[in-house]
C-alpha cells in the first residue's frame, strides 16, 4: 500500500485501508472517525526527511497534533461567549442594577448568543452613547474662549491635568492657550503650573480674589482655551469651599470637571461628589486610572449624577498622561478587555527640565 503524494492531488488525498488502520490504532478510534486535513502529505514530504514508511508512522501523530491545535483555537475564540456578560460587568465593580440594565439591552441588540467580542464591544458602545456616559471634548465657542475649570480634592492631579490640557491644545490644535491658577493656598501649586506655562510659552496668571479673577480673564479674552486650576479642598474645609465658590462665580460660562481618583472606594467618590455639587459640576474626570483595576464604581456615579466623562488621566507625564475617552474604549474596559487603541493619546511629550 502506498500514499499518493503528487502535488496535483493534495486536495483529494487517498488513503489505503492499511494507512487508515494505522491512524486508528495511533489515535484509539475507528478509521471512519479520522479525516486527515488538507495538505498533510505535503507537510510530511517537505518537512520530514524520512522514508515513506516513516511518513506513514508519523502521519497519525501529525494529524492528532493539528486537530488538538484546531480544538484549542476554537476554545480560545469562544471563551468570551462562555463567560456570562453579567459576570464580566460585575467583576468591574458595576452595581447589580446597572449590570441588569446593560445585559437586557445587549440581549435586545444581540439575540444571537454566539456574537463575537468585537460585536459585543460595538453594541455596548452604542448603549453607553445613548446613556450619555461619554461626552466629546466641547469645541471652542465662536469668538469666545472655552473655559475649563478643574476642581477636586487634594492630590487628584488638577495642576498636572491643567498642564496636559494646555499641552494638548498647543501641540495638536494650535489654539492660543492661557493658564489661570486660583491655588493661592499652595506656593508649589502655582509655581509648578507657571513652570509648565513657561515651557509651553503660554499666558499664565494667578488670582486670589474675585477682582483678580475678572481682571485676569479680561486679559486672557483672546485665548481660545483658558484652563483654570483650583485649590484642593478637604471634607471639612468650609471656608475654603466658600472662597472657591466666590472665585468661580466670576469665571462665567465654564466647563467644570470634577477630578476624582478612580481607585478610591465608592463611598469616597459619593462623598466627594456631594461636597462639590454646589460648584455646578458638569463633567467627571477620573485620574490615576493606570492604578485602577476596576472602573465600575466610577460608572456607578455616572448613573447617579448624569455627569459624563470627556478625559481620563492615566499617568503623570505631560501630556501623554491624559486621554480623550471614547464609548468603545469604555465598553472594552467594562468587559475587562484591553482597548488602548480606542483612546486618543497625546503622543508628543513636553520635557520638563
Amino acid at each position: 500500500a502506498a500514499i499518493d503524494a503528487s502535488p496535483e492531488q493534495d486536495a483529494a488525498v487517498t488513503f489505503t485501508p492499511s494507512v487508515h488502520a494505522a491512524m486508528a490504532k495511533a489515535n484509539g478510534a475507528g478509521a471512519s472517525e479520522q479525516k486527515p486535513p488538507y495538505g498533510i502529505n505535503r507537510i510530511l514530504q517537505h518537512f520530514t526527511p524520512i522514508t515513506r514508511t516513516g511518513q506513514k508512522k508519523l502521519q497519525p501523530k501529525v494529524i492528532r497534533l493539528m486537530n488538538e491545535a484546531q480544538d484549542e483555537a476554537r476554545m480560545t475564540s469562544t471563551v468570551f461567549q462562555e463567560r456570562p456578560v453579567y459576570e464580566r460587568l460585575r467583576e468591574q465593580g458595576l452595581s447589580g442594577v446597572i449590570c441588569d440594565e446593560l445585559v437586557d439591552q445587549l440581549n435586545h441588540l444581540m439575540p444571537d448568543a454566539d456574537s463575537s467580542e468585537m460585536e459585543m464591544v460595538s453594541n455596548l458602545s452604542q448603549i453607553i452613547e445613548a446613556k450619555g456616559w461619554v461626552a466629546a471634548a466641547a469645541p471652542n465657542p465662536r469668538n469666545a474662549s472655552r473655559i475649563v475649570v478643574l476642581a477636586g480634592p487634594h492630590g487628584v492631579g488638577k495642576t498636572t491635568t491643567a498642564a496636559m490640557l494646555a499641552a494638548h491644545a498647543v501641540l495638536n490644535t494650535g489654539d492660543s492657550v492661557a493658564l489661570l491658577s486660583l491655588d493661592d493656598q499652595r506656593v508649589a501649586g502655582t509655581t509648578e503650573l507657571q513652570r509648565y506655562a513657561g515651557i509651553m510659552g503660554v499666558h499664565f496668571e494667578s488670582a486670589g480674589n474675585p477682582d483678580q479673577v475678572r481682571a485676569a480673564l479680561e486679559r486672557m479674552k483672546d485665548a481660545r482655551l483658558v484652563v483654570v486650576d483650583t485649590p484642593g479642598l478637604g471634607p471639612n474645609d468650609a471656608s475654603g469651599k466658600a472662597n472657591l465658590q466666590r472665585l468661580l462665580d466670576h469665571v462665567g460660562d465654564a466647563e467644570i470637571h470634577l477630578l476624582i481618583n478612580a481607585g478610591v472606594q465608592d463611598q469616597v467618590m459619593s462623598s466627594t461628589i456631594q461636597h462639590y455639587k454646589s460648584f455646578k459640576i458638569n463633567r467627571l474626570l477620573p485620574t490615576h486610572v493606570d492604578w485602577c483595576r476596576h472602573f465600575g464604581p466610577f460608572i456607578n456615579q455616572l448613573r447617579r449624577h448624569h455627569w459624563p466623562i470627556s478625559y481620563m488621566g492615566i499617568g503623570a507625564q505631560v501630556p501623554e498622561g491624559l486621554r480623550l475617552l471614547t464609548t468603545k474604549h469604555l465598553a472594552a474596559m467594562l468587559l475587562g478587555l484591553s482597548a488602548q487603541t480606542e483612546t486618543e493619546e497625546i503622543r508628543t511629550p513636553v520635557t520638563v527640565v
